[in-house]
């Protein structure tokens, strides 16, 4: 019933109240900045420097969630799922590659899952990733809004925004 629901008018207030309860969050942008997209989806992932270690980021970050819904979208669309990253130096690059080939494999990602590295900033990288109809991405702690704002201004594409309860596995 509409007294059971609850309906927030600020993105911040929901992702507060779900990381409360422990809940996973999607958020799907209202906005759309196209041009010509790509059948892609670019799903970003923290930069792990300077371990790389694919464990250790499983137990912290957003990977699952954004992961599981890569491959639900990636069905539905055929779309090809593409990790992104961004390198602060050039002898992160093998460490990098490894790491995104394990997500691959661990994930049992699509076959034609492509990845690629970026040398630079977040903000610079954004620019330079190839086209995509769909980006993924993690949304940092504490203030996700900011961050939403300015991918939201600066991404061509759909944009969706994870955050995940912990509970979520790639590997079930």
């Amino acid at each position: 019933s509409q007294e059971d629901q609850e309906f927030f008018e600020d993105p911040l207030a929901l992702f507060l109240h779900a990381a409360q309860f422990k809940l996973g969050l999607i958020y799907h942008s209202h906005k759309k900045r196209s041009e010509d997209t790509a059948d892609f989806i670019n799903v970003w992932i923290r930069p792990q420097s300077p371990e790389w270690n694919l464990e250790l980021a499983q137990q912290e970050g957003n990977l699952d969630l954004a992961l599981l819904l890569a491959i639900r979208i990636s069905q539905s669309k055929k779309s090809i799922i593409r990790l992104v990253t961004t390198l602060k130096s050039e002898e992160e690059k093998l460490a990098a590659e490894e790491y995104l080939k394990g997500l691959i494999d661990l994930g049992r990602l699509p076959t034609r899952t492509l990845s690629t590295a970026f040398l630079g900033e977040f903000w610079n990288c954004l620019h330079q990733a190839p086209a995509a109809d769909t980006h993924i991405f993690g949304l940092p702690t504490p203030a996700p809004h900011p961050f939403i704002e300015r991918v939201e201004a600066e991404c061509i594409g759909h944009c969706s925004f994870v955050q995940s309860s912990g509970k979520e596995s790639l590997l079930a």
